[in-house]
């Protein structure tokens, strides 16, 4: 497989929520609720030093300078078209850094209170390298922000993928900006079920259906590998979605967190088929009403 970088090299594009793509209010309000449902508050990123991998845009540290007051921000971006916006929408701050830089090649010298990876560690084709960077960015005693989509979490846009391939073949559908156009307005309805408030639904598009490599392949990051790469020497703050079963402060065991966890989502990953409806585990020689 081939990373995300080398595609959107190719289609020239950034996929990536943009400043400009909604207004600053709603772009905040959507931001702080992303990082209250992580257990972490504007107070919590005061006066810390950050670092971002796959920046994108920018959009999401021009809401850390702005609303959390952060120190200063490193963001690590190769994709020309994310380093053109991110230079543009953050041109006038002077606590941040942007690195053009290879991530296979990043050696980290310093060591951050928050290190992000937002929807980008899934799209290497050496994820658990991209993972060990993170870590060793991290001071000891520090955050780290990642998001991903395993195997389940992705089970439904490879379906709707399947589906656009037929759609395609039917109406014989070669250019590529057609086939943005055209699967644009067939899955239109399908984010707006989800919330009038997602990226467009272009940049849905390009960075789902039609980055061919990215969804075809078997292998996704996941809870595995965090559990194996981290060990004992990170602890599993909270993640979503929230399979907590231990209510009460009293029975949780520090040592026990992070397989807690794992054993959790495993029980429970299922749940990701369908966010409205609540599937029990069944047996595998079982089939579902």
């Amino acid at each position: 497989m081939k990373d995300h970088l080398n595609y959107y090299k190719k289609i020239n594009r950034v996929v990536t929520v943009d400043i400009k793509d909604t207004n600053k209010k709603l772009l905040n309000e959507q931001r702080f609720n992303f990082y209250f449902q992580n257990k972490i508050t504007p107070v919590d990123l005061k006066d810390k030093s950050v670092i971002e991998f796959c920046a994108g845009s920018g959009y999401n540290a021009y809401y850390l300078l702005t609303k959390s007051f952060i120190k200063d921000i490193h963001l690590i971006e190769k994709n020309p078209s994310s380093l053109k916006s991110l230079k543009k929408n953050l041109a006038t701050f002077r606590n941040v850094k942007i690195n053009s830089i290879d991530i296979f090649k990043y050696n980290p010298k310093k060591k951050y209170d928050f290190v992000i990876c937002e929807n980008a560690i899934d799209g290497f084709r050496d994820a658990s390298l991209v993972f060990k960077k993170i870590l060793n960015s991290t001071k000891k005693g520090g955050q780290i922000l990642l998001t991903f989509g395993d195997d389940f979490g992705i089970f439904s846009t490879k379906l709707r993928y399947l589906y656009a391939l037929m759609l395609l073949e039917q109406n014989n559908m070669k250019d590529f900006d057609s086939k943005i156009k055209f699967l644009s307005s067939v899955f239109k309805k399908h984010l707006l079920y989800l919330s009038k408030d997602s990226r467009k639904i272009e940049k849905w598009v390009l960075d789902n259906i039609l980055n061919y490599e990215w969804i075809t392949k078997v292998n996704y990051f996941g809870y595995n590998d965090i559990i194996n790469y981290t060990g004992n020497d990170f602890l599993i703050k909270s993640f979503i979605p929230q399979f907590q079963k231990n209510y009460w402060y009293k029975q949780i065991n520090k040592n026990q967190i992070n397989k807690d966890i794992l054993k959790l989502h495993e029980n429970n990953k299922i749940n990701l088929l369908n966010f409205e409806k609540s599937f029990e585990k069944k047996n595998k020689f079982e089939k579902f009403n």
